[in-house]
Formats: C-alpha cells, sequence, structure tokens
C-alpha cells in the first residue's frame, strides 16, 4: 500500500494533524524512518503508531535545538 494512502487514511480518522504533522510522517515514510506494517493495522493501531512517532520527533527536535551551542 503506498503511504500516500496511509496519509489520506490518518487524514479521515486524524482530522486534527495539521499539515507540518502530515509532511513530518511523509518524510518518515520517504527516509524510512517508518515503515508499512507488515500486516493491516486498526485505526486505533494506526493512530497510536502515529502519535507516537511525532511525539519522538518532536522530542528530537527538542533536544537536537538544545545540542546547539549560543554563539
Amino acid at each position: 500500500m503506498p503511504f500516500r494512502v496511509i496519509l489520506a487514511r490518518l487524514h479521515q480518522i486524524i482530522p486534527f494533524l495539521n499539515e507540518t504533522q502530515y509532511e513530518i510522517i511523509e518524510k518518515g515514510f520517504r527516509d524510512s524512518e517508518l515503515k508499512q506494517p507488515a500486516t493491516p493495522m486498526s485505526d486505533a493501531e494506526l493512530s497510536r503508531t502515529i502519535r507516537e512517532f511525532l511525539e519522538f520527533n518532536a522530542s528530537a527536535k527538542i533536544q537536537k535545538s538544545g545540542d546547539k551551542q549560543p554563539e
């Protein structure tokens, strides 16, 4: 299943995601940070997985920005 189908499905079950979050998810698939499930997932499983990915992505950005030394 193309990841764009998964993104469309996400848009239906989690309409409150903003475009930036969708872009992060799309980038995750393109960069192989996210992989399509081997077996079909329920909407609840898919929602939980994406929520965990977005939380991890956000915390990684915070850590990365905290690592920079002030000039």
